[in-house]
């Protein structure tokens, strides 16, 4: 499956290590503004839109969990290394994709509010 275009980011920190927030449902990356302020004196944070959420475009087809996924770890690339990831609700079941799709990439977890995934073993 391909990664749908890159979402909109909110970015703060310019140096340190990298963590990505993943928001839920019917949220954005404004639920993370609290984080960003605190953090970003020690590491460089970003919150991202996911697809089709927000300030980020419409995908031109769903990108299922996997899509997701693949667009997260997308971000994740782009900064180079690995990311200290943190999800919410739904956030936080594409943050347990991530880990399983793309291990090297995930420094440490943090699930949130969260479940495995509908329809999961």
């Amino acid at each position: 499956m391909t990664a749908p275009a890159t979402p909109y980011v909110t970015e703060a920190g310019t140096e340190g290590p990298l963590v990505l927030c993943l928001h839920g449902i019917g949220s954005s990356s404004a639920s993370f503004a609290a984080q960003l302020a605190g953090l970003s004196t020690v590491a460089r944070v970003v919150a991202w839109d996911a697809p089709g959420y927000g300030r980020s475009a419409d995908p031109d087809t769903a990108p299922g969990l996997d899509g997701y996924a693949d667009a997260a770890a997308g971000l994740i690339r782009a900064r180079g290394g690995s990311a200290h990831v943190i999800g919410v609700s739904w956030g936080g079941v594409i943050a347990l994709r991530l880990a399983l799709r793309h291990p090297d990439l995930v420094a440490s977890l943090v699930v949130a509010d969260s479940t495995r995934g509908s329809g999961a073993d």
